[in-house]
């Protein structure tokens, strides 16, 4: 059981059963919390966050299923599987990763409103989820189109959507930014671990918002392509779509890079304060803040070649050796909590 492993030394070969108890504990211990299950869904004032999250979820494994199903040509083909492809502005990347990126963002945004009282959950939960479904939706139809989705305005109907679109991820920017004042302003969590957790991931959601605004200003800008390298990369993105200059290239640096590299430290830091939670490290707040501090690292620095125009993905040696670091932040951390048990002592709950 559990409790015995608690009580006796701990050896490698039994951290992963360790582990995989609590796991299980945590799941026994919200069945007995409410025997109703989903039901517990509709009666938090944030239960459209995980309706619509569900769905998100669900249209990614669809979509995903279906994008291997047509490039394997497995099952039957032309209409339902007609050739497809990843990456451009018609490819299938953007309505899966979008409807999963945003269902992990919903669970963070979640945790954040039910530890905060500055904004009224029932009301940012609702405007989030249903913005969203609207943004997201757009999205997978005009996939399903077979046009782009971003920055297209080639004929009013294209052009109405895109601007709804718009509408509807700004929305869940400003619900973003209301989540975190509300964890900053007034937090109810006892948690401190959990709530420096929040208050650093959704800082750099926030961030990752302000850059995904500045990446439309970027692609709504006139300028004219600076080098034949820029012309060639885009070429690339777009899967020979459209020449430099693109929304999708600043000289050498992929632009989504700046945006992504910030948007999930939310449950990535989430996910150590729940080991922290369960292993009782001592210095648990000291890890939070080392992975945070990753966190912020890597994302300023993405942000700043972003800037400059070079490619993150093949760094000078500074900052390929700041990038190292940068990233090798996060592991430690969670190594450090994920071989605790093996110290002995108490392994309970830290508050």
């Amino acid at each position: 059981t559990a409790q015995a492993m608690t009580n006796s030394p701990l050896t490698v070969r039994s951290l992963v059963k360790w582990w995989a108890l609590r796991l299980r504990d945590d799941s026994e211990a919200y069945k007995r919390h409410d025997k109703a299950g989903l039901r517990r869904w509709y009666a938090d004032p944030e239960w459209p966050l995980l309706v619509v999250g569900s769905c998100l979820f669900l249209s990614f494994v669809l979509h995903w299923l279906g994008y291997r199903l047509a490039v394997h040509q497995i099952g039957w083909g032309s209409p339902l599987f007609e050739p497809t492809e990843w990456e451009g502005r018609t490819g299938w990347r953007k309505p899966m990763v979008f409807g999963i990126s945003n269902a992990m963002i919903f669970v963070s945004m979640r945790q954040a409103l039910r530890c905060q009282r500055l904004v009224p959950r029932s009301m940012v939960a609702h405007v989030a989820a249903w913005s969203t479904a609207v943004e997201v939706s757009i999205i997978t139809l005009q996939a399903w189109r077979g046009v782009p989705s971003h920055f297209n305005k080639s004929t009013p109907l294209d052009a109405s959507l895109y601007a709804i679109k718009l509408c509807g991820v700004s929305v869940l920017g400003v619900t973003c930014f209301l989540a975190a004042a509300g964890v900053v302003a007034q937090p109810v969590s006892a948690n401190r671990v959990q709530l420096s957790a929040l208050r650093h991931g959704m800082a750099l959601m926030c961030l990752a918002a302000l850059v995904g605004f500045g990446q439309v200003v970027y692609g709504h800008a006139p300028r004219a392509p600076t080098t034949a390298d820029e012309y060639a990369r885009c070429l690339e993105a777009t899967a020979g779509a459209v020449a430099a200059p693109c929304y999708e290239i600043h000289g050498k640096a992929i632009v989504k890079l700046a945006h992504f590299l910030p948007l999930h430290a939310t449950e990535v830091l989430l996910l150590l304060t729940w080991a922290i939670d369960h292993a009782s490290v001592r210095d648990g707040h000291i890890l939070l803040h080392v992975a945070a501090a990753g966190c912020w690292s890597i994302s300023i620095i993405g942000l700043w070649q972003t800037f400059i125009g070079e490619d993150l993905r093949s760094p000078g040696l500074h900052v390929g050796v700041a990038v190292l670091f940068s990233l090798g932040c996060v592991p430690i951390a969670f190594l450090r909590v994920l071989f605790a048990p093996l110290s002995g002592g108490k392994h309970g709950r830290q508050h």
